[in-house]
């Protein structure tokens, strides 16, 4: 089975999620959702020598985008965030890149990661220790393998749930590879019992999602205290009159780091 697992988008809705790929020379322009196809087109352009990746993405598959997580620290890769990099493209792709710079105007978002140990232990429970439970353990084991890689200190993420999603309630997301049903639950318990029911060696994919509006947009202190390395360039809002009407475009509520 597939184990799919994502944060949720916190960039304004579209009707329908595609993403944006063009090569000028030795830089990618990437604009969009992290997923497999997308992650794949990523990776395919990363191996054929592009140097630079220009940016506008709300985040998406934790799964995919270690894998363009990986590609980008291993061939050096630098990064430029255009608008927004969020969730997922925050938490790794912003952390690989050798160098990184936001544009004016720009914003890194966290609000978490996927997965963290007690998602973990729930998700595991509900598969009765089941491969669900070992393609987690398989995936928080390459998420740290990765974080200790490019020397990044993953409390940030979790200073990012306290500040953001820590009052959310997860919602799973489970779609079955055969008819592309897609079943939602709000609790564990629920999960499982329907999984007890409906299982019968069907592959599928879950998703699973922490609903949120926050997003927390840490200062270059914050980033170089936590071990992100390699910044060029981080316009960050002056004050929270400036950091809130910046969240009011983007239609997200922006958490920074000001001293009253």
């Amino acid at each position: 089975m597939l184990i799919y697992l994502a944060l949720i988008s916190c960039a304004p809705a579209k009707a329908e999620q595609t993403f944006e790929l063009h090569r000028e020379q030795n830089t990618i322009f990437f604009k969009g959702k992290i997923e497999n196809a997308s992650a794949r087109a990523l990776i395919d352009q990363i191996h054929s020598g592009i140097s630079s990746i220009v940016i506008s993405s709300e985040g998406g598959s934790v799964k995919d985008a270690l894998e363009v997580a990986s590609a980008i620290r291993n061939h050096q890769v630098t990064l430029q965030v255009q608008d927004y990099c969020l969730s997922s493209c925050a938490n790794y792709l912003f952390v690989a890149a050798a160098q990184k710079k936001l544009m004016p105007g720009a914003v890194l978002g966290f609000h978490g990661g996927a997965p963290d140990p007690a998602e973990n232990q729930l998700q595991a429970e509900s598969a009765k220790k089941g491969q669900l439970g070992s393609e987690i353990d398989k995936l928080a084991n390459d998420q740290e393998l990765f974080y200790r890689s490019v020397g990044f200190d993953p409390r940030l993420i979790h200073i990012s749930a306290l500040l953001t999603i820590a009052t959310s309630s997860l919602i799973y997301e489970l779609e079955f590879d055969d008819d592309k049903q897609v079943h939602t639950f709000t609790s564990k318990d629920e999960l499982a019992r329907f999984l007890k029911k409906s299982m019968a060696n069907r592959k599928f994919q879950l998703k699973v999602v922490r609903p949120t509006s926050k997003v927390y947009f840490p200062n270059e202190s914050m980033l170089t205290k936590y071990g992100v390395k390699g910044i060029t360039d981080y316009p960050y809002p002056a004050d929270q009159a400036a950091l809130d009407a910046l969240g009011e475009a983007l239609g997200i509520e922006l958490i920074g780091d000001f001293v009253e």
